[in-house]
């Protein structure tokens, strides 16, 4: 049976959008292995994906701009009614059926530069190329770093691998790392020096390779007022950075809490223990 609701969207006329991209069927692969997949081209930043730029003409016949949605990397622009690439990267079509309602138009978008969710690495992501379209140059690889905001860790031999491989005009998909990010170092930990040699000791070495066992230095006598030992305090590690540049606060080592007991004394001023 068919509702109200379903005859009156029935009789009602949608104009489909425009495609600002062209997609292409594409062999990847070769012999028995070989599939087909359904390729898009590259866009950039700010391109049109969709629109609908006879709408003028057509609403005046009774026509409906057919609905659709921006997906993930792809904003919709209210003024222009437009879905647009809100990064450089490989758009995606879905057609999402629904009940009682026209279908609904999605596009994504594949980044072309894809970091990873930590910002340490970045690569370049690379799509079957697709007939008449002129691949990256030099230039065009490094304005689509500037867009990513990638400025650390960039291996330039890395890139010219990038570059050959569009120049080449690449049958497969493929992923090439070309940043790395640099990860902070460690700091070490706070110590007490010793000024004098202390126990224990296995004891001491004689010239006929025997040992003393007298000599374990397990205690040792000190003047008053001797200097016993100095606090070697922590110290941070190496400043790290990620592929955007953005600063990694390095890893400082653990303090050292110095309690004096008995006959000695821990002076602040010059981090030093002292016998009393």
């Amino acid at each position: 049976m068919v509702t109200k609701e379903q005859e009156s969207n029935s009789s009602l006329k949608f104009l489909q959008p425009e495609l600002g991209f062209f997609q292409k069927k594409v062999q990847v692969g070769r012999g028995s292995t070989a599939e087909e997949f359904l390729v898009s081209q590259l866009v950039r930043k700010d391109s049109i994906l969709a629109h609908f730029p006879n709408y003028a003409a057509m609403s005046k016949k009774g026509y409906l701009r057919a609905p659709m949605e921006s997906g993930k990397n792809v904003v919709f622009d209210e003024q222009t009614h437009a879905l647009v690439a809100a990064i450089s990267g490989y758009p995606r079509i879905h057609v999402l059926n629904r009940d009682d309602l026209p279908d609904l138009l999605v596009i994504d978008l594949i980044p072309c530069i894809k970091i990873s969710h930590n910002k340490m690495q970045a690569s370049m992501v690379i799509h079957p190329a697709l007939p008449k379209t002129d691949p990256l140059d030099g230039n065009d690889i490094k304005d689509l770093l500037a867009e990513a905001g990638i400025i650390y860790g960039v291996d330039h031999d890395a890139l010219n691998q990038i570059q050959t491989a569009l120049a080449g005009q690449p049958s497969d998909f493929d992923e090439i790392l070309f940043a790395e990010g640099s990860f902070p170092g460690e700091g070490e930990d706070a110590k007490l020096e010793f000024e004098l040699e202390i126990g224990p000791l296995a004891g001491h070495l004689l010239e006929d390779d025997t040992i003393d066992f007298r000599d374990r230095k397990v205690m040792v006598g000190v003047k008053e007022g001797q200097h016993v030992a100095t606090k070697i305090p922590a110290v941070l590690g190496s400043l790290g950075h990620n592929v955007l540049g953005e600063e990694i606060p390095p890893k400082k080592g653990k303090d050292l809490k110095i309690k004096s007991i008995g006959d000695v004394r821990f002076s602040s001023r010059d981090s030093c223990v002292y016998a009393t």
